[in-house]
């Protein structure tokens, strides 16, 4: 997770007290938006701040107390840079959280690993010392007849005859058809690890607005996820659309930003899903009549 650092004297100083509190609320929300996504370096669009349910007269204060800066229709924190850590910095942090966490259980599965060795090694020992601590282990007459004795004479000690060579390692004695048929098995795609460039797609957004959570919030769940549990993926879209597919809602209350950003942002996803279907419909060879267009009309009038 990704910290947005805010100074302990922020509260009185001249520019925040300038700008207000209502514009303040801006900053510290977009600020917290900029830090999921270190690449954007601080700069926030004007679709992010409808997102936010921001006015622009708020945006346009923060720019008259010198806390923004304007970038063309972008708003730009000023001195994000100096005071925020980088893409690179985060992406090293969560690379070293991820080694951490490697390493912390590759030493518990050693561990967990050399306890069961241990315990063979233990229950082999107590075996070999059947003879010397307890009665002897009786020996078939037919294996003492065939035992070879050493040069000592027919009274020397039994020497064991040498274990014999297992198969050739690599399957040497496989089958000719199934070694060509492992020779032309399509090789699978391998799980990789999350990309620190991985961002979510508009169908992580459709999903995530029909089912009432906030996809921002949810990616960044994901990714600590992966960065902590270093769980890889065949493919990283498809585990974030069941990923979203099992979040919880968590319901808001009446009246707040958040609960009409959310609303805003269901809007959004059902005009772009009726946008993509209209212009599917003009695409295809088979347009809808106009009598489905006036029955369609018709039934969201109510009539």
């Amino acid at each position: 997770m990704s910290w947005f650092k805010v100074d302990d004297r922020l509260c009185f100083h001249p520019k925040v007290l300038a700008a207000g509190n209502a514009a303040m609320g801006l900053w510290v929300r977009a600020g917290s938006w900029c830090a999921g996504f270190p690449e954007r370096n601080g700069k926030v669009s004007a679709e992010i701040l409808k997102s936010l349910g921001a006015s622009l007269r708020d945006a346009n204060r923060l720019v008259e107390v010198g806390l923004w800066s304007k970038d063309g229709d972008d708003f730009q924190f000023h001195d994000w840079e100096e005071f925020q850590p980088s893409k690179q910095q985060v992406d090293a942090r969560k690379e070293a959280t991820r080694k951490r966490v490697a390493k912390h259980r590759n030493a518990k599965r050693n561990a967990a690993s050399n306890a069961v060795n241990s315990e063979g090694v233990t229950a082999l020992h107590d075996e070999s010392n059947a003879v010397t601590n307890g009665v002897p282990v009786p020996v078939p007459i037919e294996e003492v007849a065939k035992a070879p004795s050493s040069k000592g004479g027919a009274g020397g000690k039994l020497t064991p005859e040498p274990a014999q060579e297992s198969a050739a390692a690599g399957g040497a004695g496989e089958p000719a058809a199934e070694a060509a048929q492992q020779a032309t098995k399509k090789p699978s795609k391998r799980a990789t690890q999350l990309p620190a460039d991985w961002v979510p797609t508009p169908r992580h957004a459709e999903i995530a607005a029909e089912r009432g959570i906030w996809v921002s919030v949810e990616a960044e769940k994901f990714r600590d996820y992966c960065a902590a549990t270093g769980k890889t993926y065949r493919d990283h879209d498809a585990a974030f659309r069941n990923w979203l597919r099992n979040a919880k809602p968590s319901p808001l209350p009446e009246n707040t930003p958040q609960r009409d950003e959310l609303a805003e942002q269901r809007r959004r996803a059902n005009r772009d899903k009726d946008r993509a279907q209209r212009e599917a419909w003009k695409a295809s060879a088979s347009p809808p009549t106009q009598e489905f267009l006036d029955l369609k009309t018709r039934f969201r009038k109510g009539n």
